[in-house]
């Protein structure tokens, strides 16, 4: 008889779970979109502390590690800006940051967006200014003492701008 009830039990909770899970499912599926666009305002809400967006027609453009937010002259439809939103793994979980870039290569400025690195010494890459100013030289690269997973991370960013940023630029984005 107790046998008989586990099972009954067993049979009950599995069905609720899958119930659970079903709704789930659903609730996610109407609000992806929403979280997707609420994402992608933040972002540009961001890009707006570099550039002021309204001058520009903008696009995304996904990439496997990240995004490029390409910001094109109204007039010429020329690539003015591009934003490059990239993640590198730092101490606890990925680092991501937007680098902002104009057409000379000057770097217009960076933010980290997203990081969840150990309170203290690896937050200090929020705000610090790593001195990259060109976005194909690293060599003046100044990580954070004492946080070097997390500045490893931000350089790691910083040399993914750095290896496609030229060709970016060349049209490697029309193509």
């Amino acid at each position: 008889m107790n046998q008989s009830k586990g099972y009954m039990s067993g049979v009950v909770l599995l069905i609720m779970g899958l119930i659970c899970g079903l709704l789930l499912a659903f609730v996610n599926e109407l609000t992806e979109d929403r979280i997707e666009a609420e994402e992608l305002r933040l972002k540009f809400e961001a890009i707006e502390e570099f550039y002021n967006i309204d001058n520009f027609n903008q696009e995304e453009v996904v990439l496997d590690d990240g995004s490029i937010y390409v910001l094109r002259n109204k007039n010429t439809n020329e690539i003015e800006h591009l934003v490059y939103s990239l993640t590198a793994k730092g101490y606890n979980e990925d680092v991501e940051m937007l680098v902002a870039v104009n057409k000379d290569l000057s770097v217009e400025g960076y933010t980290v967006t997203y990081q969840n690195e150990s309170p203290g010494i690896g937050t200090k890459i929020v705000g610090y200014d790593f001195n990259y100013n060109e976005a194909n030289d690293l060599s003046g690269f100044d990580g954070v003492s004492g946080a070097t997973v997390s500045s490893s991370a931000v350089e790691a960013i910083f040399q993914q701008v750095a290896d496609r940023v030229e060709n970016d630029f060349g049209g490697g984005l029309d193509e």
